[in-house]
């Protein structure tokens, strides 16, 4: 029986980035990377592009996809060559390898890609992704109606049911989608119409999720 091995590779970080991000669709080419112990280096180049880069910037907008991108890129050079490359982990599980990963290595990055977003885009205060007291989605929705002078118009014009939802990511009763945030931008208002408003809006929403997840 092929024994598994104790640390995730590269592939399976950007699988589980999309599936944090609601963006990983059905991929079979994906999980045949997932699933191997050698790759091709220039493959993983080209899964960054095409798996996470091209989908978050469609979604998000260029410069939070350029951010991620370079971001994950550096983490992933960081992760094989410092740390699977220099440290062992023989008798340890792979569960105990991933939770230690999760609390220190990959913590640090998401950090480092928080600020750099926040210094590009603006945002919430960064306190918020470290806060215990209040949910993460009403925060940012928070935050959004007090900084974008439309959002109150916006909102007064949504559906019923576009504000029940709103509501519910608010309470932390349902965690927001990819599908549902992208439509909520989708809804026509002359007082929501600047495309780099909604491009920091729904980078916000969509990292409050993955945070979530």
């Amino acid at each position: 029986m092929h024994e598994e091995h104790p640390y995730p590779n590269p592939f399976e970080i950007l699988r589980f980035v999309l599936r944090s991000l609601d963006l990983k669709q059905s991929n079979k080419r994906l999980d045949e990377l997932v699933a191997q112990r050698a790759y091709d280096p220039r493959e993983l180049d080209q899964a960054i592009q095409l798996y996470v880069s091209a989908p978050i910037e469609k979604c998000m907008g260029q410069p939070t996809a350029a951010i991620a991108s370079k971001n994950l890129t550096r983490f992933l050079e960081s992760y094989m060559h410092g740390t699977v490359g220099k440290i062992s982990v023989d008798g340890v599980s792979r569960d105990t390898t991933l939770s230690i990963l999760s609390t220190a290595t990959f913590k640090d990055r998401v950090i480092e890609l928080m600020q750099e977003l926040h210094a590009r885009l603006g945002g919430p205060h960064l306190s918020i992704w470290f806060s215990s007291q209040a949910s993460t989605v009403s925060t940012i929705l928070d935050w959004i109606k007090d900084s974008f002078t439309g959002w109150n118009s916006y909102f007064s014009d949504l559906s019923k049911e576009q504000k029940d939802m709103l509501a519910s990511w608010s309470r932390g009763a349902e965690l927001p989608s990819a599908q549902s945030i992208l439509l909520l931008g989708n809804a026509v208002s002359p007082s929501m119409t600047d495309e780099l408003e909604w491009q920091k809006i729904k980078t916000w929403l969509f990292a409050a999720r993955a945070e979530l997840w």
